[in-house]
């Protein structure tokens, strides 16, 4: 991955606890990078190490096939943040962003961004229909937990990065029921990382 935006769409995952599938709501999907001992970033939010996999034949390690899968993104304050700090355009104009914060934040300078609502099945279900065949879950790690939590995760893909980092900012956060899943595929790439997804039963 060779500048900021393929970082950043490197790291992503999907994951999902559903106690019943209700279509009338979006599918939300989760689509993450993690190292093997389970961190999307650095303690200080740095997810610098992306760029350091072996790469020659630049693959996108699936990124293109999630994203126009989905039609609009949710994340979290924190994860924005980060994304909008960038040196590059929004990446993801077009598609509505609903970014969650505990308190009321500024209007957005980014495209097609609105502040999102409770994480709960009443909120998704409120959503456009334009956006119910998928929503992308960036992240982060508490924000997942959350949707864990309300079982509003319907699937997981788990970009495996091959490294261990020791401490950073990990996968999940906070408290959630326990989950079945069930594979749905296998993509291993010439470097080393591999993509998992699983359906959430």
């Amino acid at each position: 991955m060779k500048n900021r935006d393929q970082r950043y769409k490197g790291n992503m995952m999907l994951v999902s606890c559903t106690a019943s599938k209700n279509r009338q709501q979006p599918m939300v999907k989760l689509f993450i990078a993690a190292t093997l001992d389970g961190y999307i970033a650095r303690k200080d939010g740095s997810i610098d190490w992306l760029e350091e996999l072996p790469n020659p034949s630049g693959n996108d390690h699936g990124y293109n096939h999630f994203y126009n899968s989905i039609q609009g993104l949710i994340m979290g304050r924190q994860t924005y943040e980060d994304v909008a700090a960038f040196d590059m355009p929004w990446p993801y104009a077009g598609k509505p962003t609903y970014v969650f914060s505990r308190s009321k934040m500024a209007p957005f300078s980014t495209p097609d961004t609105s502040q999102g609502g409770s994480v709960s099945r009443a909120w998704l279900s409120s959503l456009p229909e334009k956006v119910r065949s998928g929503l992308w879950l960036v992240g982060g790690g508490e924000l997942i937990g959350a949707f864990l939590q309300e079982k509003l995760v319907d699937e997981i893909t788990l970009c495996l990065f091959p490294r261990l980092l020791g401490e950073g900012r990990p996968l999940f956060k906070g408290v959630y029921p326990e989950c079945v899943l069930r594979r749905k595929a296998v993509e291993p790439f010439d470097s080393g990382l591999v993509n998992i997804t699983y359906d959430i039963i």
